[in-house]
């Protein structure tokens, strides 16, 4: 056999089986594609179908001894609605037997005295035997007794009060009562005038001189208007100084 007759031979064969396959290729393919676009309808209201529900699991919440957790409310101050609150403004109370007096604005307890008024008084000595009393009670060294108002025995005011007649009058009442005075810078040049700081006078004896009862180790002296820190001049209350000019007694 020749080599032609053996490769026409071979190219025959591969002829055949290449048409065999196509035909059976055609054969087979269609069954598979119906079988494929076939759709099996089912009536939706013949199937039972309950739906899954997920179940819940319930964790117990441990709460750290370290930690506990409290409910806070915040509010704004504006919302808050107080009840207003009666606040009772009260005088202060004067203490049994005092009175209250205003000098320089600045109010002062003193003691008060029911027997002496001002609509009883009367003028009980002149200025100028004042000033004799107070170089009496200087040159005789009377003793310093506090709340004293006799001879020989006086406190400040009490040096001043033991010869005016009025010994219930306090140191602060002789300033407040008086019918003239002013500060210690504009005392005028009048013997017998009182002169005041505060809790304590003396007497103007004049030539810009004081006398007043000091302490008990001090007893009464005798010093120039300067040596004391004097805030004021004053006319006592029943002393007459109708002899001298600017005078405020009558």
């Amino acid at each position: 056999m020749s080599f032609k007759l053996k490769t026409s031979r071979v190219i025959g064969i591969i002829a055949v089986l290449v048409l065999l396959s196509f035909v059976l290729s055609v054969a087979i393919l269609p069954g598979k594609m119906s079988k494929k676009t076939e759709i099996d309808w089912v009536d939706i209201a013949e199937l039972s179908v309950e739906p899954e529900v997920p179940e819940i699991i319930e964790e117990e919440e441990e709460e750290s001894e370290s930690y506990k957790s409290e409910t806070v409310i915040l509010t704004r101050s504006s919302n808050i609605k107080n009840e207003p609150v009666e606040i009772e403004i009260t005088a202060p109370e004067i203490p049994e037997g005092m009175i209250a007096i205003t000098i320089d604005g600045q109010e002062i307890y003193v003691s008060a005295d029911e027997l002496y008024s001002s609509e009883e008084d009367v003028l009980t000595t002149t200025a100028d035997d004042l000033v004799k009393w107070a170089f009496r009670a200087y040159y005789e060294s009377w003793e310093y007794v506090y709340g004293g108002c006799e001879e020989g025995h006086v406190d400040c005011s009490g040096l001043i009060k033991s010869k005016v007649e009025v010994c219930a009058r306090g140191t602060e009442e002789l300033l407040a009562e008086s019918p003239l005075s002013g500060p210690i810078e504009t005392i005028p040049d009048i013997p017998g005038l009182g002169v005041y700081t505060y809790g304590h006078v003396g007497i103007y004896v004049g030539d810009g001189m004081v006398i007043d009862a000091r302490t008990e180790a001090s007893g009464v002296g005798y010093d120039s208007v300067e040596y004391e820190t004097w805030t004021n001049w004053f006319e006592i209350k029943g002393v007459d100084y109708s002899r001298y000019v600017n005078s405020g007694s009558e």
